[in-house]
Protein backbone atom coordinates (compact mmCIF):
# COMPACT_ATOMS: atom_id res chain seq x y z
CA UNK A 1 0.00 0.00 0.00
CA UNK A 2 1.50 3.34 -0.58
CA UNK A 3 0.24 6.84 0.57
CA UNK A 4 0.70 10.31 -1.14
CA UNK A 5 1.04 13.80 -0.81
CA UNK A 6 1.23 16.31 -3.23
CA UNK A 7 3.11 19.47 -2.60
CA UNK A 8 1.61 22.87 -4.89
CA UNK A 9 3.69 25.59 -5.93
CA UNK A 10 1.96 28.06 -4.06
CA UNK A 11 0.30 28.23 -0.44
CA UNK A 12 -3.87 27.74 -0.33
CA UNK A 13 -6.02 31.10 0.87
CA UNK A 14 -9.55 31.63 1.90
CA UNK A 15 -9.97 33.49 -1.37
CA UNK A 16 -11.29 32.49 -5.07
CA UNK A 17 -7.76 33.01 -5.77
CA UNK A 18 -5.61 31.07 -8.43
CA UNK A 19 -3.76 29.91 -5.14
CA UNK A 20 -7.55 28.52 -4.61
CA UNK A 21 -7.79 27.11 -8.15
CA UNK A 22 -3.60 25.58 -8.10
CA UNK A 23 -4.88 23.84 -4.54
CA UNK A 24 -7.87 21.94 -6.21
CA UNK A 25 -6.17 21.48 -9.13
CA UNK A 26 -3.42 19.82 -6.91
CA UNK A 27 -6.13 17.54 -5.51
CA UNK A 28 -7.81 16.69 -8.72
CA UNK A 29 -3.61 15.72 -9.80
CA UNK A 30 -3.52 13.51 -6.14
CA UNK A 31 -6.46 11.52 -6.83
CA UNK A 32 -5.23 10.31 -10.72
CA UNK A 33 -2.15 9.51 -9.23
CA UNK A 34 -3.47 7.80 -6.58
CA UNK A 35 -5.62 5.68 -8.91
CA UNK A 36 -2.36 4.17 -10.00
CA UNK A 37 -0.71 3.10 -6.76
CA UNK A 38 0.52 -0.72 -6.89
CA UNK A 39 -2.38 -3.16 -4.57
CA UNK A 40 0.78 -4.51 -2.56
CA UNK A 41 4.57 -4.09 -1.93
CA UNK A 42 7.25 -6.21 -0.75
CA UNK A 43 9.29 -3.22 0.26
CA UNK A 44 8.66 0.11 2.51
CA UNK A 45 10.21 3.71 1.81
CA UNK A 46 9.90 7.00 0.40
CA UNK A 47 10.03 8.72 -2.97
CA UNK A 48 9.97 12.19 -4.34
CA UNK A 49 8.50 12.71 -7.19
CA UNK A 50 9.28 16.47 -8.96
CA UNK A 51 6.81 17.06 -12.09
CA UNK A 52 5.69 19.65 -14.81
CA UNK A 53 2.26 19.89 -16.18
CA UNK A 54 1.46 22.30 -19.04
CA UNK A 55 -1.81 24.27 -19.40
CA UNK A 56 -3.04 21.26 -21.81
CA UNK A 57 -2.65 18.56 -19.57
CA UNK A 58 0.77 17.02 -20.74
CA UNK A 59 3.51 15.73 -18.35
CA UNK A 60 6.64 17.35 -19.66
CA UNK A 61 9.39 16.14 -17.16
CA UNK A 62 8.97 13.62 -14.08
CA UNK A 63 12.29 12.25 -12.35
CA UNK A 64 12.57 11.25 -9.05
CA UNK A 65 14.38 14.13 -6.75
CA UNK A 66 14.34 12.24 -3.08
CA UNK A 67 15.40 8.11 -3.70
CA UNK A 68 13.83 5.63 -1.45
CA UNK A 69 17.29 3.81 -1.99
CA UNK A 70 15.25 0.86 -3.53
CA UNK A 71 15.16 1.45 -7.29
CA UNK A 72 11.99 -0.71 -7.27
CA UNK A 73 10.15 1.92 -5.05
CA UNK A 74 11.52 4.93 -6.95
CA UNK A 75 10.52 3.12 -10.50
CA UNK A 76 7.07 1.94 -8.97
CA UNK A 77 6.73 6.27 -7.76
CA UNK A 78 7.54 7.94 -10.97
CA UNK A 79 5.33 5.00 -13.12
CA UNK A 80 2.47 6.27 -10.91
CA UNK A 81 2.57 9.92 -12.18
CA UNK A 82 3.63 8.97 -15.74
CA UNK A 83 0.45 6.66 -16.48
CA UNK A 84 -2.15 9.72 -14.58
CA UNK A 85 -1.07 11.59 -17.68
CA UNK A 86 -2.09 13.11 -19.58
CA UNK A 87 -4.03 15.51 -16.68
CA UNK A 88 -6.98 17.35 -17.18
CA UNK A 89 -6.28 21.05 -18.39
CA UNK A 90 -6.02 23.05 -15.15
CA UNK A 91 -7.98 26.90 -15.06
CA UNK A 92 -6.86 28.93 -17.34
CA UNK A 93 -7.21 31.29 -14.41
CA UNK A 94 -3.64 29.89 -13.09
CA UNK A 95 -0.90 32.48 -14.38
CA UNK A 96 1.60 30.06 -15.42
CA UNK A 97 2.90 28.50 -18.84
CA UNK A 98 3.97 25.24 -17.10
CA UNK A 99 3.09 24.21 -13.44
CA UNK A 100 5.75 22.53 -10.94
CA UNK A 101 4.46 19.95 -8.76
CA UNK A 102 6.43 17.49 -5.90
CA UNK A 103 4.83 14.67 -4.28
CA UNK A 104 6.21 11.79 -1.60
CA UNK A 105 5.10 8.41 -2.38
CA UNK A 106 5.07 6.83 0.74
CA UNK A 107 5.04 2.66 0.21
CA UNK A 108 4.30 0.70 3.50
Amino acid sequence: MSSVSLHSPAPVSQTSSPPDLLAAYSARLRALILARQPTTSASSGQVTIGFEVTLTGDLVNSAVTASSGNVRLDRAALNMVRRAAPFPRPDQAIPSDKLHFRIDVRFH
